[in-house]
């Protein structure tokens, strides 16, 4: 299977806070086993259905809310329990999504700003 994936720890420059950057997602083609440095985030059938989990995941949207629970290095379950689920049948972008889940102007610019601060 495809798999989505992202280390265990990642680590950033700023002494606030330890975020996640945008080229820290990547895809694992079938065949390929990893160790315990790298945490699947999804496992797909085919490519493009790991692209389209890809796409979300490196939307301000979703690191956001991944950020919020992102402490440390460490990038444990406990992470990932704010992020909102959305349909994998299609690709997202942040206007897409903040569209879909109805929020605010206000909103909107609070997360572009946070996720700009930690990145």
């Amino acid at each position: 299977m495809y798999k989505v994936a992202v280390p265990a720890a990642v680590g950033g420059t700023k002494a606030v806070r330890d975020f996640l950057p945008v080229n820290q997602f990547f895809i694992v083609e079938p065949g390929i086993a990893f160790a315990e440095t790298y945490i699947v985030i999804g496992a797909f059938k085919t490519e493009l259905e790991a692209k389209k989990l890809l796409s979300f995941l490196k939307t301000d949207f979703c690191r956001y809310f991944i950020g919020l629970r992102k402490l440390t290095q460490h990038l444990s379950r406990d992470c990932w329990t704010w992020v909102p689920k959305v349909p994998f049948d299609k690709s997202w972008s942040d206007a897409e999504l903040f569209d879909f889940f109805e929020l605010s102007k206000r909103q909107r610019k609070h997360i572009v700003q946070k996720v700009k601060e930690w990145s």
